[in-house]
């Protein structure tokens, strides 16, 4: 059974691969996580328990077909098994790999990588913005805009980058928009 903090890692390919995820809740078929500070639910075969350092040689001693009875021990073990070989084939390439996600396409300002936090308070400003980067990186996009306008002295936009300088988890880096995608009104982050 899993307990809450038990550290796991993410199976399903995607943006979250090979990161690690921290039990919130168990909820059945599926788990509720925490992922670089994010919370999501994902479903229990989308996740691996990575045994720690005595149990690695453990395993190694045991007969291959060991786990042959137990259908929950023997699928974990599978998802183990395909994201240990997946990652083990990502490393040789993985700055080419980076590059390809990153050479995606142009960074456009869009309705689905921008969240506006006008007349907001900071905290409410910081939960959308935390919510629209865990969506764009669960659709893949690696670039978020936040709306927060001039404002009368620029208080919540100098209050959210004060932020954003502290926010090593979440986020790579920020800068004011280009003048193309809305100027100093909003700030662009890179995932």
């Amino acid at each position: 059974p899993l307990n809450e903090g038990d550290t796991l890692t993410v199976c399903k390919s995607g943006a979250m691969f090979g990161r690690e995820a921290t039990v919130v809740k168990d909820l059945g078929k599926q788990l509720q996580v925490e992922v670089t500070g994010l919370s999501m639910t994902l479903k229990t075969t989308d996740l691996s328990m990575v045994p720690a350092g005595p149990a690695i040689s453990k395993s190694k001693t045991k007969p291959p077909n060991s786990n042959r009875g137990d259908n929950k021990s023997s699928r974990i073990s599978k998802s183990t098994k395909m994201a240990l070989m997946a990652e083990t084939n990502q490393k040789s390439s993985a700055g080419e790999q980076q590059e390809a996600t990153r050479m995606k396409g142009p960074a456009m300002r869009m309705d689905s990588n921008t969240v506006d936090v006008r007349g907001c308070n900071l905290e409410d400003a910081r939960d959308k913005v935390k919510d629209k980067i865990s969506k764009c990186i669960m659709s893949g996009h690696n670039t978020v805009y936040i709306l927060h306008g001039h404002g009368s002295g620029g208080v919540l936009k100098s209050k959210l980058r004060s932020w954003l300088k502290s926010e090593k988890q979440l986020i790579k880096s920020w800068k004011p928009a280009d003048a193309s995608d809305g100027g100093d009104a909003f700030t662009c982050l890179l995932l």
